[in-house]
């Protein structure tokens, strides 16, 4: 499951970044999501998490919107991410590769 503001931020990320310029791509992304027919449903309503987990002393590192995927996770019961950032697996998830490891 890709929650839509996963999606946003790589299809931001494609379209402004000098680096990559890539606005057909992210135009593909936001079009392809679009039309997924079974687009699971993941309770949102995390800003109370979010606010608890990110604090004016958490790590630059980790920004705010690492803090709503954590909230995310943690009130949807899912125990898997794919990310190789270390922050998710201090907060008790199970990176993606850990699973490719087994």
């Amino acid at each position: 499951m890709v929650p839509y503001p996963i999606v946003l931020e790589a299809a931001t990320a494609l379209a402004r970044d000098t680096k990559i310029n890539r606005p057909d791509l992210a135009a593909e992304i936001l079009t392809s999501h679009a039309a997924v027919e079974d687009k699971l449903k993941l309770d949102e309503d995390v800003a109370n998490l979010v606010s608890e987990s990110f604090q004016n002393n958490t790590s630059r590192k980790n920004t705010p919107f690492d803090h709503y995927l954590y909230a995310l996770a943690k009130k949807n019961n899912i125990k898997y991410v794919f990310s190789f950032d270390s922050f998710y697996k201090k907060q008790g998830l199970v990176l993606a590769e850990e699973l490719l490891k087994k």
